[in-house]
């Protein structure tokens, strides 16, 4: 699956953390699916941005009990 993120800066290697606090838009790493939304994200305060782009595999496990 590839995800985007749009920002000011580049992130190579996000940094993934758990936090207690678990409203929205406050601690996070957020990325949609969406490339434009992401170009939106990185223009929004200045014609300069980045779309970091990353592919994110996930294995799903179906296990029974």
């Amino acid at each position: 699956m590839l995800l985007y993120h749009g920002s000011n800066v580049t992130v190579e290697y996000p940094e993934i953390r758990k936090a207690k606090y678990n409203k929205d838009f406050y601690f996070g790493f957020y990325t949609t699916k969406y490339p434009e939304q992401a170009e939106r994200w990185a223009t929004r305060y200045g014609e300069n941005g980045y779309i970091n782009k990353y592919d994110y595999n996930t294995k799903w496990k179906s296990e029974l009990s």
